[in-house]
């Protein structure tokens, strides 16, 4: 039985509106994949420029060792520690231990 041209159109609607929402699925899943994709980048920066950080904090620190160490006359070898001053060794060691924490936690994140 042939279908009335009132139905034919209907039913090309319906398959432009079924098209057009597969179209907009697939725009949604590869928004989805590129937002997650910039996730994982952002996350991967904020690691990257926390190491950064943490590496020029330690950096920082050793230049503070050496001239604290130059203002005390001490020479960086192989057994520094024995002539370091007893309050700079302490604050070595606070300085490494708060490191050794921010690392902690970048690696947790």
């Amino acid at each position: 039985m042939p279908k009335c041209e009132k139905c034919l159109v209907l039913e090309s609607k319906v398959r432009k509106l079924e098209d057009d929402l597969s179209d907009e699925a697939d725009r949604a899943e590869s928004a989805e994949r590129e937002l997650d994709r910039m996730e994982e980048e952002a996350a991967l920066a904020t690691d990257n420029f926390q190491r950064l950080d943490l590496e020029s904090n330690v950096a920082a620190l050793y230049e503070e060792i050496d001239l604290a160490m130059n203002r005390h006359g001490a020479v960086w070898t192989s057994d520094s520690f024995n002539v370091i001053p007893r309050e700079l060794v302490h604050a070595l060691k606070e300085g490494v231990a708060a490191y050794e924490e921010r690392l902690d936690i970048v690696k947790k994140s």
